[in-house]
């Protein structure tokens, strides 16, 4: 799908990358707050106001597939809430696990990840972030583990991470 580049950053809107019953929500106009995260307005606002969700409370969200080369990366999964039902701790709350083609899945997020909670707000933003290990050439998606009412995602992004090594010379 179409990426949208911040800051030297390739971000993709969830609603790009949606297999299963879902749907897609563009909320432009809606001011997000990104005071809690290291982000500026612009481009992040963009990404934080689209989303995408599952029809079905009881079914989880699968995004994917991201085929990744092997080597290290760091997950990025934007999340605001912006659906003016949710608009309290505890209305939507899930998890989220990541797998792969040839790897089982993995916990992202615990099962009681709650947007409004975890932002301090409804329209406030948050960021969260993971280190991840490709040890060979694979597909992977992301899936929702449900706990209560509709998971949701608005954007990630799977940034390569260069590993630098420092040789260290003693003086004679």
């Amino acid at each position: 799908g179409p990426q949208v580049a911040c800051d030297g950053n390739s971000f993709a809107r969830a609603s790009d990358y949606t297999s299963g019953d879902a749907e897609a929500f563009d909320n432009a106009g809606i001011s997000i707050d990104l005071s809690g995260t290291s982000y500026t307005a612009g481009c992040y606002n963009q990404l934080y106001q689209s989303e995408i969700t599952g029809r079905d409370r009881n079914n989880p969200l699968i995004l994917g597939p991201f085929c990744l080369a092997a080597g290290n990366y760091r997950l990025t999964l934007l999340f605001a809430e912006v659906y003016s039902f949710w608009n309290t701790a505890g209305r939507r709350v899930f998890g989220v696990e990541m797998y792969g083609d040839n790897t089982a899945a993995v916990t992202l997020l615990p099962s009681t990840f709650d947007i409004v909670a975890t932002a301090g707000a409804q329209y406030k933003a948050t960021a969260q972030s993971f280190d991840l290990t490709v040890p060979a050439d694979e597909c992977f998606y992301l899936r929702t583990t449900y706990n209560v009412d509709r998971p949701k995602f608005s954007a990630l992004c799977f940034k390569p991470v260069v590993q630098t090594t420092a040789q260290v010379t003693a003086a004679p």
